[in-house]
């Protein structure tokens, strides 16, 4: 009878621990379906590596830069001042704009815009270039990055929501035809 009393006081930690050990398989059955999911839909779109890249040539203002095939030109028009670039997310744009600089600096254009903030100077095609994130202001990702240049009295931005190394990888490529 001893026997009978032991075994029945283990059967309900044994269905205690079998649901448990199914509660634990199913939820890291669904951690790792979805961790697979958003890293396939990451490396599709942002592995700069492997994907294909194009080259944009904007005629008006003879200049040329890479982007990702997977981005789409929303303006078809290469003489004009602005060109839109937008992903399969609606998250990951680039917008390409040119105007006239009322700026003499990037320092100065920087102290105008008290709402960037500045990660990096670089250089863009020998010509010196200022990359700056939005500050706390409300709608803005971390993502969102605006890459800023004079050349020719004229301020050249480059604003993105696209990850670092596809940025580089577009800066890198960007050059003036003259």
């Amino acid at each position: 009878m001893s026997q009978k009393k032991a075994f029945a006081k283990f059967i309900p930690i044994l269905l205690i621990l079998i649901i448990i050990a199914i509660a634990g398989w199913y939820v890291g059955a669904k951690t790792l379906s979805l961790k697979n999911q958003n890293s396939t839909s990451l490396n599709q779109n942002t592995n700069s590596a492997e994907q294909k890249w194009e080259t944009y040539i904007n005629r008006k203002y003879n200049y040329r830069f890479d982007y990702p095939v997977w981005y789409a030109i929303m303006t078809s028009d290469s003489t004009t001042e602005n060109a839109a670039f937008s992903g399969d997310d609606q998250y990951w744009y680039f917008i390409s704009s040119v105007s006239d600089s009322k700026f003499s600096s990037l320092n100065e254009w920087l102290t105008e815009n008290k709402d960037k903030i500045m990660i990096e100077k670089r250089k863009i095609d020998g010509y010196d270039a200022m990359v700056v994130k939005h500050g706390n202001e409300e709608g803005y990702s971390a993502m969102d990055r605006v890459t800023a240049l004079i050349k020719d009295n004229k301020l050249f931005i480059l604003q993105s929501r696209i990850n670092l190394s596809d940025l580089v990888k577009l800066l890198d490529s960007f050059k003036f035809e003259n």
